[in-house]
């Protein structure tokens, strides 16, 4: 049974803004919830069997702010293909009801394990894109925590950003791993020009919203699946670093209000609001890619997502101090005057390589085609009931293109090209 630890949780959140007691209480709780963890259960794999496919692609969606736009554009460039893209839950409802053909999945942790079993039993062949180290630095150690191996090792093509990342990738597992790039550098609009300054808290681990500190501890050592010393650490290393950056983003939000600037608050989507909206205003849209419609320069926390969204986006930004597991921790303007570096932000240059993210796919299912001009996918998903809860309409805000077919959920043939 696991002890209350709520008195404990209390104590830590309430201590946030002063650094050094904060650590003491937060490392204390994070100690008793590993010592009161479950099991981890692992799910039994089996061997991969031959499998032969049509020109069919799947694709699975879980965030649409961050992926949906990509996958459209992906699905627009397989010609001669038939492609069914959305909401990844009605998709993998289950799979043998659906025609073999490739599905590109967008992680490859603990959880996805049993998932991919079921695609590749039921026929299908299995490619990874991973959006989640997407904006993750090219560090092996922490590739080796949030990556599975034997995810890894039921994929038939795992897609990689760049050279390093791809050689990362070859150190976890046997399966095939070719540098494809990822449409999202390719394909997010500019946006800037508005007049606020948005300033991005990264707290989801020491102000998490919605769940006590020991279920998102549970949870997230099932994803990783993990629950020894090295997740401990992983998870010790993130709450010093949130513990670090909260006081020079609060710093930041009074300095910029003290000079004049339109500032509003952007939480992390998991982080509870109510310990910025006593500074300011809190920015209330529905997605990132929303919020920054009306920005002038971007300030994230080092290592954060939102720097890397910014420079995707082509928006100057302001980085608040250093290190971090994410790419963004080498982004951004830095200066010692917050305000100095907001006048004088300039955005990021990000790499636009080629993406050949079709061809790879065209070329793993050609090395396991199959010729079948029967398949009515539409009708495949007739009498399909899926009811989504509020988590998921808050990550799938609308249909992708096509005709739908399932809860956000769309199917189109791309015609041949010759």
């Amino acid at each position: 049974m696991v002890p209350d630890l709520s008195d404990l949780e209390a104590a830590a959140r309430s201590a946030v803004w002063d650094t050094q007691e904060a650590k003491r209480l937060y490392m204390r709780l994070l100690r008793r919830c590993f010592e009161n963890l479950p099991p981890l259960q692992r799910y039994p794999v089996r061997p991969k069997r031959e499998r032969r496919v049509e020109k069919i692609l799947y694709l699975p969606i879980e965030v649409a702010a961050r992926e949906l736009a990509s996958k459209e554009w992906l699905a627009q460039r397989m010609p001669g293909w038939k492609v069914v893209i959305g909401a990844r839950w009605p998709m993998q409802m289950d799979w043998i009801d659906i025609p073999p053909g490739v599905v590109l999945m967008k992680t490859a942790n603990h959880l996805d394990v049993g998932m991919f079993q079921e695609a590749v039993d039921a026929g299908h062949l299995v490619a990874v894109l991973d959006e989640e180290m997407f904006g993750i630095k090219p560090d092996p150690d922490l590739y080796d925590i949030s990556l599975d191996r034997d995810a890894l090792g039921l994929a038939d093509l795992i897609c990689a950003q760049s050279e390093q990342q791809a050689e990362i990738y070859r150190g976890l597992t046997d399966t095939p791993v070719e540098v494809t790039g990822n449409p999202r550098t390719l394909i997010t609009e500019p946006k800037g020009g508005g007049t606020k300054v948005l300033v991005c808290t990264m707290g989801g681990t020491i102000n998490n919203y919605g769940r006590s500190f020991f279920d998102m501890v549970e949870t997230t050592c099932r994803v990783l699946g993990d629950n020894s010393g090295r997740a401990f650490d992983l998870f010790a290393e993130s709450i010093s670093h949130e513990l670090d950056l909260a006081p020079l983003v609060r710093r930041a939000v009074l300095e910029l209000q003290k000079a004049g600037k339109d500032c509003i608050i952007r939480t992390h989507p998991v982080e509870d609001p109510t310990l910025w909206s006593k500074l300011g205003p809190i920015d209330e849209s529905g997605s990132f890619g929303e919020a920054l419609d009306d920005a002038a320069v971007v300030v994230f926390c080092s290592g954060c997502g939102t720097g890397l969204e910014a420079a995707l986006a082509g928006i100057p930004s302001v980085r608040l101090g250093e290190g971090g597991h994410g790419i963004s921790q080498t982004m951004g303007t830095t200066h010692e005057n917050v305000v100095e570096a907001v006048n004088t932000a300039l955005p990021t240059a990000i790499d636009k390589a080629d993406v050949t993210l079709p061809q790879a796919l065209m070329r793993l299912q050609a090395a396991n085609s199959f010729e079948c001009p029967y398949f009515d996918i539409p009708k495949a998903y007739e009498g399909k009931s899926w009811v989504p809860q509020p988590f998921h309409a808050n990550k799938m805000t609308r249909q992708p293109l096509g005709q739908p077919i399932s809860w956000m959920t769309s199917y189109l043939e791309t015609p041949q090209t010759h």
